[in-house]
């Protein structure tokens, strides 16, 4: 008699472990099906940043190339107009300078020429004064030599001290403005202490913002 009780006991663990082992096999499809729909979601999600990467790159390269390919335009025709320091320069170059240096220019002028006392003729493209500060710009649609750059510092701006009698006593900085400046024109112009200016439509910017935060402190001064 006492086999029967035993003999149940048994078949109800065999149950109970099958049921387990089923139980156990639904879990393991359950987890692979859930690791796998995890997989598919991160590989998605990769595949949805790849082409977030991709599109932006390629967004960022095409606005690039569209001012690239607007600011040579403009610049082309004002150049072709001879217009450049008059038209884009001048109306810009007063708000640049009260934005970043607090000054208020107390007059401007373009293409101001005088002759030296040998006869020769000396033209510089702008100049600006605000109090004893003068602003001597140097511009060109594409400022890419740098023997531009050395005839600036080293002729013109001494010829603009010497030559034009209301900048006497004033601290002279010099500027270049371009459509185009290499940077290796840019480095060069921080390396001399000269805010090198870009272009763009109507809109004015520094370029060597360490030239403007060291004339900005000798301005304090």
């Amino acid at each position: 008699m006492a086999r029967a009780p035993l003999e149940k006991r048994v078949d109800k663990l065999e149950e109970a472990l099958t049921e387990l082992a089923q139980q156990s096999r639904v879990t393991e499809l359950k987890l692979a099906s859930f690791i796998q729909e995890m997989r598919d979601y991160r590989e998605e999600n990769n595949r949805m940043i790849r082409e977030m990467k991709e599109n932006t790159r390629i967004f960022e390269e095409r606005m690039d190339k569209t001012i690239q390919d607007m600011n040579r335009k403009w610049g082309e025709l004002a150049n072709k107009m001879g217009t450049v320091t008059e038209d884009i320069v001048a109306p810009g170059f007063p708000f640049l300078i009260e934005r970043h240096f607090g000054l208020s220019l107390d007059d401007i002028s373009c293409r101001r020429k005088v002759k030296d006392k040998s006869g020769n003729r000396w033209e510089f493209d702008l100049v600006a004064r605000s109090g004893n500060i003068a602003f001597i710009v140097d511009v060109k649609s594409d400022y890419n030599k740098v023997e531009y750059l050395d005839h600036f510092t080293q002729v013109l701006l001494p010829k603009a001290a010497e030559l034009l009698p209301d900048l006497g006593g004033c601290k002279i900085i010099g500027c270049i403005a371009s459509f185009r400046l290499d940077p290796s024109i840019i480095e060069k112009a921080s390396q001399m202490g000269v805010l090198a200016i870009s272009l763009g439509g109507d809109y004015l910017e520094f370029c060597n913002q360490e030239v403007v935060e060291s004339i900005r402190e000798t301005i304090r001064e």
